[in-house]
């Protein structure tokens, strides 16, 4: 039993993203549903989704953003990272992350998987919630495949159970099978729309 408890503490020990202590799906419970819905029913959701649409606005337009939020713009990556611990306004990451998740799959994508990851960071624990979206498979012979905006990854870390940030990406295929993506900026506008 003792040999058994030991093995356990040097594998937590030995922890890392790709070798988690622990790896679960990413489940809400009823009450955590509840209090999404209500968050959204007081429109924070649509707060927030206004308050990215003008940070994009400013970032698209070579202006300076805000501290908690900065963008990503490569070839074959786009995004954005909420820096959590820089903001005082963003009391309800999970919320913003899920309600994200929502609208990307009422664009047709289809969720891949969602899952959780807690592993040894050093003196810390952190932990990785995550969705990740793929497109709709539309085989057509003949034709290329739509990937819309690529695939979308949700993450939001923690550490010590403390939210760090919340990393928003799609990933582009740069593949002869795909068509080319959607603008970026377009997604933008289709997430922050009014619905």
């Amino acid at each position: 039993m003792w040999q058994r408890i030991k093995t356990l503490f040097q594998e937590a020990d030995q922890s890392s993203i790709s070798n988690p202590i622990l790896h679960t799906i990413l489940e809400r419970s009823e009450t955590q549903e509840s209090d999404f819905r209500r968050w959204a029913d007081l429109g924070k959701e649509q707060q927030f989704f206004s308050w990215l649409r003008y940070c994009y606005n400013g970032f698209f337009n070579n202006q300076e953003s805000p501290a908690e939020i900065k963008f990503l713009d490569t070839t074959s990556k786009k995004g954005f990272v909420l820096y959590l611990n820089r903001s005082k306004h963003i009391k309800h990451p999970e919320y913003i992350m899920d309600a994200i998740w929502l609208r990307i799959k009422n664009l047709g994508y289809r969720n891949y998987v969602s899952d959780q990851k807690s592993y040894n960071a050093g003196s810390t624990i952190e932990t990785s919630q995550r969705h990740y979206l793929k497109p709709p498979l539309n085989f057509s012979p003949g034709n290329k495949l739509d990937q819309l905006y690529g695939n979308i990854c949700i993450e939001l870390i923690l550490k010590n159970d403390h939210p760090q940030y919340l990393k928003f990406s799609a990933t582009t295929y740069q593949d002869h099978m795909f068509q080319q993506a959607n603008k970026f900026s377009t997604l933008i506008e289709e997430l922050c729309s009014d619905n």
